[in-house]
């Protein structure tokens, strides 16, 4: 039960960021970056791999997703010290809190 609420969670957080995102310049190539935690390294393998599919079907364009995994606090951080992120999915609220007070996002 829990796997498909944080899959469905996962998918409509991916189509959000990428509703947001800028054009990939006509090449019809999309990346993305996923900065998470380490724990979450396959989880994320299939839920992108899914993803890339379905936004294929759907835009005809296709999605790379890059992943970044580290501890959550180091993951943090890196994201305030100007790693780019398009999702940030970590293991703690106050870690994304952080980010967003001291990105001033």
């Amino acid at each position: 039960m829990w796997k498909c609420v944080a899959a469905a969670l996962s998918i409509a957080g991916w189509s959000f960021c990428l509703s947001a995102c800028g054009s990939s310049e006509g090449s019809g190539q999309l990346t993305l970056r996923n900065v998470s935690y380490d724990p979450t390294r396959e989880f994320y393998q299939e839920i992108n791999s899914r993803f890339a599919e379905n936004w294929k079907a759907s835009t005809g364009g296709s999605v790379q997703i890059e992943q970044s995994h580290g501890g959550s606090a180091k993951q943090a951080r890196a994201v305030i010290d100007g790693l780019e992120a398009d999702v940030v999915t970590l293991a703690l609220a106050f870690d994304i809190d952080t980010i967003g007070e001291r990105a001033k996002l």
